[in-house]
């Protein structure tokens, strides 16, 4: 395959995902998953203990990049008090990716933080989160931003809508914290519309700490994209820019606001409240339905809301100034995809939004095409896949089928002169999937690991590492 030299072939995994349980430390989807009676993490794969075990067999498959994550609650136990053992640790873990001559990528919030954050502050959308989530990134980036790469500030941003959104078909939210039970779309609104410039907001202050520690550090965020056909992926892009996020959500209206430009906004039949959300008359019905499936499904979910936050293109509401351009380099991770012609199979997407990534939709072209929208938006930055990867089998295709597909991509995005830095498999290892039961819906991992019969945590190899170790070899890495 046509790779250049330099281009960095990586894997990965997530704190909550492989560390053990620490009832002393425990962070929000501890909760979630004992509160909701979901799957616990329990001893995970044990990577705070078999780090290097790990991170060596990346390294013999040829990989040159390792990512992994820093469990905030680890770093900071009570607010304002860090734990320089568990900097140690995660310096550690840092420093034997650089011993086997990979780069790091270091992600500092993979969908969970703190109970103290959640219970004193608001989470996420309390009002001083920002100046919190940049002071965490600040004594990370003292601790070992000397051995860091990649920074990644937010892991999809997008998810983590869906803690304050439950769609109308389900009765619970997906992911923590979740709203009181029987609040109102309003509430839910209001909720999503001071998360996303609250996430803007951490990310620009935590991006501005780590390069006041570390010159030239790069910093980014790896939003989930999924494939859709160019012109329904420009609608749903061309709504998320011209309808303020509160509207776009839910509610079909009698009136809307019109973005002309940053802070320039025709309010027709509404009225702007003192806090800045839009109040508007609603219409029930089919209609209502309508628009809150296109809120929750395309707009939020789907649009390229991030990055057009940081182009400038969103309204100042949702992203800040502070936040526009506030990026070294392009993430995305790709799982999944939908060509027009299996547009009616939409609800395959479902499925994988309920854990059963086997019966998910797999569109390789989709990648190809959001790279190339990326490069076009910026073209003076690199592009890295942060995530790509499925279970044994995803959509009637098998995992070594479905890795070349994807690799294929890459290279014709590469012969099209797009600027791809990184290719990164998710995931080194089986892991806990979020409160899922442990099966192969749930199982991306390159080493198999039996994490509910086999005591002794095991790493056996699949047929497919030997696939990725050959394109990585025959790509001269």
């Amino acid at each position: 395959m046509g790779f250049p030299t330099g281009f960095l072939f990586g894997t990965a995994n997530a704190d909550h995902q492989v560390e053990a349980h620490d009832s002393a430390r425990e962070d929000v989807w501890d909760l979630w998953e004992r509160t909701q009676r979901l799957t616990p993490r329990g001893r995970a794969t044990d990577f705070w203990n078999r780090y290097e075990e790990d991170i060596a067999n990346a390294a013999a498959m040829g990989c040159k990049l390792f990512r992994f994550s820093v469990a905030w609650a680890r770093m900071e136990p009570e607010c304002g008090s860090f734990d320089n053992e568990a900097l140690g640790h995660y310096r550690r873990v840092a420093g034997c990716v650089r011993s086997h001559g990979m780069e790091v990528m270091v992600t500092l919030h993979h969908f969970v933080w703190p109970v103290w954050l959640e219970r004193d502050y608001g989470g996420m959308i309390g009002d001083e989160f920002p100046d919190l989530f940049a002071r965490y990134a600040e004594k990370v980036a003292e601790g070992m931003g000397d051995l860091v790469d990649w920074w990644i500030t937010f892991n999809e941003p997008s998810q983590l809508t869906f803690g304050y959104i439950k769609p109308w078909w389900q009765n619970r939210y997906f992911m923590p914290p979740g709203l009181p039970q029987g609040s109102s779309v309003d509430a839910e609104a209001a909720a999503v519309g001071k998360l996303v410039p609250n996430l803007f907001r951490a990310h620009a202050r935590a991006r501005r700490v780590i390069r006041g520690k570390r010159e030239g550090a790069k910093v980014g965020v790896n939003p989930l994209v999924t494939g859709f056909p160019t012109w329904l992926q420009m609608l749903m892009d061309w709504g998320a820019c011209h309808r303020r996020m509160s509207e776009a959500l839910f509610k079909f209206t009698t009136g809307k606001p019109l973005v002309r430009g940053r802070g320039e906004v025709d309010l027709v039949g509404g009225e702007l409240t003192p806090q800045g959300a839009l109040r508007f008359e609603t219409k029930m019905g089919w209609l209502n339905w309508a628009w809150r499936f296109w809120g929750t499904t395309s707009l939020i979910a789907n649009a390229n809301w991030w990055y057009l936050g940081i182009k400038g293109k969103l309204a100042e509401e949702l992203c800040p100034d502070e936040a526009i351009g506030a990026q070294d380099f392009v993430g995305l991770d790709y799982y999944w995809g939908l060509p027009t012609w299996r547009l009616n199979r939409f609800r395959l997407l479902e499925e994988a939004a309920h854990g059963r990534f086997i019966k998910a939709p797999v569109w390789a072209r989709g990648l190809f095409h959001a790279l190339r929208r990326f490069h076009r938006w910026f073209p003076d930055q690199d592009l890295l896949i942060v995530e790509n990867g499925c279970p044994p089998s995803a959509g009637g295709i098998s995992r070594e089928e479905y890795m070349r597909l994807h690799l294929r991509e890459v290279e014709q995005a590469l012969a099209k002169r797009v600027p791809v830095k990184a290719y990164i498999w998710w995931s080194i290892t089986s892991n806990r999937e979020w409160g899922h039961a442990f099966d192969p819906n749930t199982d991306f991992g390159l080493y198999f690991i039996d994490l509910d019969k086999d005591a002794e945590l095991k790493r056996v190899a699949t047929p497919e590492l030997g696939t990725l170790a050959r394109v990585i070899a025959e790509a001269g890495g």
